[in-house]
């Protein structure tokens, strides 16, 4: 999960095309079937922050957690 900007502007998710200054130029592809990012194989959540004055609200974040879990049951993640 990602819930910092700054964070998301290093990963390369909003970079502008052609321009290669501090990205680390991951390659995120959306997953209509996830609802949500995955590179690597590995699903990302881009969010808002989850403490603080800016933080998500309370149904906002129920929402989330159950985004993450409807995608860890999705890719059988964590099912050994």
């Amino acid at each position: 999960m990602i819930n910092n900007t700054l964070a998301r502007d290093l990963l390369g998710k909003d970079k502008p095309i052609g321009v290669i200054e501090h990205w680390m130029n991951y390659d995120f592809k959306w997953r209509d079937d996830l609802g949500t990012y995955i590179c690597n194989g590995h699903p990302f959540f881009f969010t808002s922050m989850l403490t603080g004055q800016s933080a998500l609200d309370k149904g906002s974040y129920e929402r989330l957690i159950w985004h993450i879990k409807f995608v860890k049951e999705k890719l059988a993640i964590g099912n050994n």
